[in-house]
């Protein structure tokens, strides 16, 4: 009877850890036009599900490519139960004259790929959050400075979490 016992607790829905390497890493990537960083600069934070927290600003030789520049930052844990989110506010740059712009190429998004591995050997689990981006337009000196302004005031966030069994639970898209 007790080995009876024994074995129907094992079957409960407590979940074991599984004995294997796990990386569960969330794979964060900006990219923004070259004519959009002509007049701005990101600033992104980083924040773990413990709250802490790294912000910094994109400098201009941190970016690879050309007419779309990209920037990518991975966050790497070995256990579940985590979680990571990158917001990413747009700053106008100091100096800068604003001129009418033929076919403004206002590209700027960030996108955020969450995956499960274990034992670096394939990917158990993952989601990629890929938004839509704005495309060419023109603009006018006036309506160019008002819009960059204005995305200091707005904030762009991806990133999600994994549960204990590697289920990615909560995504962050806003």
């Amino acid at each position: 009877m007790l080995a009876a016992f024994s074995g129907l607790y094992s079957c409960s829905d407590d979940y074991e850890l599984p004995e294997h390497n796990l990386d569960v890493e969330f794979k964060y990537e900006l990219t923004c036009s070259e004519t959009f960083l002509k007049y701005a600069t990101p600033q992104v934070t980083i924040t773990d599900g413990k709250g802490y927290e790294r912000t910094f600003t994109i400098d201009d030789n941190m970016w690879t490519g050309t007419d779309h520049k990209t920037w990518t930052q991975s966050v790497h844990y070995d256990s579940l139960n985590v979680s990571s989110t990158m917001a990413v506010t747009y700053f106008p740059k100091a100096g800068v004259t604003y001129q009418d712009e033929q076919e403004f190429d206002n590209v700027h998004y960030l996108s955020c790929l969450i995956s499960v591995k274990e034992d670096g050997d394939g990917r158990r689990n993952n989601y990629t959050i890929i938004p839509d981006f704005p495309a060419k337009t023109d603009v006018t000196a006036s309506a160019l400075e008002s819009y960059i302004e204005g995305l200091s005031s707005r904030t762009t966030t991806r990133g999600g979490s994994v549960d204990l069994k590697g289920e990615i639970t909560k995504i962050e898209n806003d």
